[in-house]
């Protein structure tokens, strides 16, 4: 996080931010009552996680990045980059979505044989929530 008044000596050379839907700035039950608008919380070893599906090709490669992402071990900690401004076009994270949206994703993405694995997310590794959509920097597979 940077400080306000950083902020306000550099705002010439920074990248503007909607600080009112950025997760930086969120609190931990601000980024939950925004989740359980889509998804189930549930709290694991005294953290809060959100229950969460992702479309990955047959191989269980990332459909996006095939090459960089392999999601075939059951209770890996898969860690990434994720960005936090939802200004962005094209943002970056692991991208989650509920069962329904996920699937539609996977299908919409043209791939032959596509699977659907359970995934849980910490939700201080949440990084945007954008129309449903989960963009995380962490994600453990829960089921193949």
């Amino acid at each position: 996080k940077l400080s306000e008044e950083f902020m306000i000596t550099f705002s010439d050379k920074l990248i503007k931010v909607n600080k009112s839907n950025n997760w930086l700035y969120f609190t931990e039950d601000e980024k939950i009552n925004r989740i359980k608008e889509f998804y189930n919380v549930v709290e694991l070893d005294g953290t809060q996680h959100v229950e969460c599906y992702k479309g990955v090709r047959e191989d269980y490669s990332s459909i996006y990045a095939n090459i960089m992402y392999k999601f075939d071990k059951m209770d890996h900690k898969y860690e990434t980059n994720c960005n936090y401004n939802d200004l962005e076009e094209n943002s970056f994270g692991f991208g989650c979505w509920t069962l329904e949206n996920a699937e539609k994703y996977a299908k919409e993405s043209n791939v032959d044989n596509y699977k659907i694995i359970k995934c849980i997310v910490p939700v201080n590794s949440i990084c945007m929530l954008k129309n449903g959509k989960i963009r995380s920097s962490e994600l453990y597979v829960i089921s193949l």
